[in-house]
């Protein structure tokens, strides 16, 4: 199924939300209970499972490869991003809510997106800003402090600690401009005149911890201690495609059901650990066949509406047919792609299975003596107990908008006498001669047309369907 780079229709959004965050189901995992609604992966997972929420690992496959907006949209964030990749930029979106670093020394109870930042350290805590990249370090009080460090153009966030046993810093952005690329910092601390020092690289996001007896010994006991801050150049980390993606035919595993391994169509049952089920299945099983536990009367509606919205490609790898998950069972059943049971099967018990393309080498081999040809239809007729049956079935998918007729045509020139019949031929997959389309007559009605054998003929004709 491909459906990366699919965003989610706003109709199906606003079923998509989380019942305590009120924002959408983008963020892995997801919770789902029977009367509250979901739970998204930024709420607590663990406070989830002490309600009885039950993992819902089927939307989380489902939703895996769609685009969602980001939670921002409606400050002016323009981001569509697939799960994998949501966590990370609201962490870092421009048009983030954040409130002030400094609250927890200055009670400042400002908050704004992390775009005007900047201008509110300016205003009231200028005292708080690097503007370069060296700073004191304090080792004998104790303390935590917040510090903006402005680096081409990016704004960083220091934090810097210091207790009885270690000192820490952190540096990590508040506005991260690109995702792919890994940066580092190298962190030194220093004697004042810079003769000994201690040196050491992390990644952005990543705490920087030395023991303060370690410094102490390795700086010779100084009285001043500075603190030197370098950006490395970005590290780029190329991710693996097939990774991230992942493979379409693992991703449709998931998307099937365990036991007849159709698509997951509305209803979707599920059992008390999370697992799905077609209903079709679910009410000839008493326990799940993944975890053996029992199922419960749920529907996965979050899954239903999510599956709706989306296009399924058929499972046969040559065929290119993709369509919703209601109409893409019907196609499957017929598709020229899958395997092809004989069409005689019923008449001459054979059990036969081969492509679509070797139907008619099949039948030229095995059944020659049932197949009248007429350029290319194949029409299958049967004579029982003076009864005549007549049926014309399309094999393969019917094309949209066309209707397919056929006709069957008696005459006797000799006694001026005429018989003539039309009807739509099967499309539907069903036996030959059930359907209503199937021409049934008697002796009576032909016997004006019998003379030790029948003769008649049959056209199909295609019609564009008004």
């Amino acid at each position: 199924m491909d459906v990366k780079g699919v965003s989610v229709p706003l109709g199906v959004l606003s079923e998509l939300i989380c019942y305590r965050c009120k924002r959408y189901l983008s963020v892995f995992p997801i919770y789902t209970h029977a009367v509250r609604g979901s739970i998204c992966g930024r709420c607590t997972a663990e406070s989830a499972r002490e309600d009885g929420f039950l993992p819902n690992i089927i939307y989380e496959t489902s939703a895996s490869y769609q685009r969602f907006p980001c939670c921002n949209d409606k400050r002016g964030c323009l981001e569509y991003l697939i799960p994998y990749e949501m966590n990370s930029h609201e962490q870092k979106c421009s048009y983030k809510v954040i409130k002030c670093p400094t609250r927890v020394n200055s009670n400042c109870l400002w908050e704004g997106a992390s775009s005007d930042i900047l201008e509110h350290f300016n205003t009231e805590h200028p005292i708080n800003i690097l503007s370069k990249d060296v700073f004191e370090v304090d080792i004998i009080n104790a303390h935590t402090d917040y510090f903006l460090y402005v680096y081409n153009e990016e704004i960083f966030l220091l934090q810097k600690s210091s207790d009885n046993n270690k000192f820490s810093l952190k540096l990590e952005p508040l506005i991260k401009v690109d995702d792919n690329n890994k940066m580092t910092y190298e962190i030194k601390l220093s004697t004042a005149n810079k003769e000994k020092e201690i040196c050491d690289t992390k990644y952005l996001d990543d705490t920087y911890s030395i023991n303060i007896m370690e410094i102490k010994n390795k700086l010779n006991n100084p009285t001043i201690i500075i603190g030197h801050l370098n950006i490395l150049k970005n590290v780029t980390t190329h991710s693996n495609t097939n990774t991230k993606s992942r493979s379409n035919e693992s991703q449709m595993n998931m998307l099937e059901c365990p036991v007849c391994l159709e698509y997951l169509v509305p209803p979707i049952l599920q059992c008390r650990t999370g697992h799905s089920i077609c209903s079709s299945c679910k009410s000839e099983l008493n326990q799940c066949p993944t975890c053996k536990s029992e199922f419960i009367d749920t529907r996965n509606f979050l899954v239903e509406n999510l599956v709706a919205s989306m296009n399924y490609s058929c499972k046969y790898d040559e065929c290119p047919y993709q369509g919703k998950p209601t109409s893409i069972k019907a196609h499957q059943e017929s598709c020229i792609f899958g395997p092809f049971k004989c069409p005689l099967k019923e008449y001459q018990s054979c059990n036969e299975i081969f492509a679509f393309k070797d139907l008619y080498r099949h039948v030229m081999d095995r059944h020659y003596e049932y197949l009248l040809e007429i350029d290319t239809l194949c029409c299958l007729y049967e004579y029982n107990e003076k009864i005549f049956k007549f049926s014309v079935h399309l094999i393969g998918n019917p094309e949209d908008n066309l209707t397919y007729k056929y006709d069957i045509d008696f005459n006797n020139a000799k006694t001026n006498n005429r018989l003539y019949i039309k009807q739509n031929c099967d499309t539907t997959n069903s036996q030959p001669f059930q359907y209503d389309g199937a021409i049934v007559l008697t002796y009576r009605q032909l016997s004006d047309f019998v003379n030790h054998e029948i003769c008649f003929r049959t056209r199909v004709s295609i019609e564009h369907s008004k």
